[in-house]
Formats: C-alpha cells, sequence, structure tokens
C-alpha cells in the first residue's frame, strides 16, 4: 500500500557552550572574562512545521552565521520548502519526495519530485491535480527530468496559479512517471494541508 504522508526532519541545532572554572577572588575579573559565554544563535539553523500531509522545512543561514538585521545592511531571511514524502507500507526508504520553494533570488514557486533511480530517461513526469487520467483530469504539470544521483532523479517545473489553485481546492493528486520498462506508474499525493502549509511558506517571504 503506498500512502502520502509527512516526515518531521529530525536535525541537530546548532548551540555554542561556554565551561566556566571556579577561579580565586584575585583574578575575579579574569575568570569574569573567560566565562563569557559564545554567541548562541536565538533559533536553531533548522526548523520544521508540519501541516497535513506536508512539512515546511526552513534553513536559517543568519543563524547558522550569528548574523542579525543591520550587520552591513544585511536582513536575515530563512530558506524554505514544502516537503511531501510518499512511503510505501513495509519499506524503511520512501517512494519518492516532493519539493515546493523557491529557487534562490525568484519569487515564482517551483516544484522538484525526487523519483527512484529506475526512472525511464528521457520520460514523462507528470502531477496532476485530482489523480484522473490525463483526458479527464482538471489540470497538472509536466516536470522536466534534469539529473541523476544514487539516491534518486529528479525533475522539476514552475509552479503555476492554477495547479495553486487545483492543489488548494483539492483533496487528493497523483504522481505519474514512467520506470525502466516503460511502464506508467501513478503515485498518489495528498493536498490535506497543503493551504495552511503554502501560507506559512509565503509568510516566510
Amino acid at each position: 500500500m503506498i500512502t502520502a504522508r509527512s516526515i518531521r526532519f529530525h536535525l541537530p541545532m546548532v548551540l555554542c557552550a561556554a565551561i566556566t572554572a571556579s577561579l580565586p577572588m584575585a583574578t575575579a575579573a579574569s575568570a569574569a572574562e573567560q566565562a563569557r559565554p559564545a554567541s548562541v544563535p536565538n533559533e536553531p539553523v533548522n526548523t520544521t512545521a508540519t501541516y497535513g500531509n506536508w512539512v515546511l522545512h526552513c534553513v536559517s543561514f543568519a543563524a547558522a552565521t550569528g548574523e542579525t538585521e543591520g550587520q552591513a545592511g544585511h536582513v536575515p531571511k530563512d530558506s524554505c520548502e514544502l516537503v511531501q514524502t510518499v512511503q510505501v507500507q513495509g519499506q524503511a526508504q520512501p517512494l519518492l519526495k516532493l519539493a515546493i520553494g523557491r529557487p534562490p533570488g525568484e519569487k515564482a514557486l517551483s516544484v522538484t519530485a525526487v523519483l527512484p533511480v529506475n526512472v525511464s530517461i528521457p520520460g514523462r513526469v507528470h502531477i496532476s491535480a485530482d489523480g484522473k487520467p490525463d483526458d479527464a483530469e482538471n489540470g497538472g504539470v509536466d516536470l522536466a527530468l534534469t539529473r541523476c544521483m544514487p539516491g534518486g532523479c529528479m525533475a522539476s517545473a514552475p509552479l503555476g496559479e492554477k495547479m495553486r489553485g487545483l492543489m488548494i481546492a483539492g483533496k487528493q493528486g497523483q504522481l505519474r512517471f514512467a520506470d525502466a520498462g516503460s511502464r506508467m506508474i501513478g503515485v498518489p499525493l495528498s493536498w490535506i494541508g497543503f493551504t495552511q502549509a503554502l501560507a506559512a511558506l509565503d509568510s516566510k517571504g
């Protein structure tokens, strides 16, 4: 059984610690100087929030470098994306992942799918907004295969306003791709929580 579910990314927080030692009163000033803690970011480098079957995953580069607003004209921003992981029941490794975010320096959203390595190249990768066959679906988007790595093959495309609207209004879609044997594989996707997750992503700028 194939199910679309959200997965929390348990990523370590980057923290600094200071170790102090007891010194005689005569060296109190020196001890206070040595015990001064290193600069600690006010927020973790990685954060996640779950909305239905979607996870908002953010990385704060400002927190990683310790920069704050006003430093050399720098305004801290997070790099965020929405992620849905599709799992096959009984298997530890995910079947595929779907990520939605904004590439660096761009305002438009894009969608990227990480597919199994046995995907057919060249071959069609398609997200159906309602999961119906091509001749009956209400809308969808074709993704272009870009590259393959040992962990999977990536396909991406811009996510237009129409497709966003269909995902917000819908409950379930489907991702279709051709495997190495040219067989079309249909994998269910869930739009549950997408509206709230997208609003949270947009609030990050």
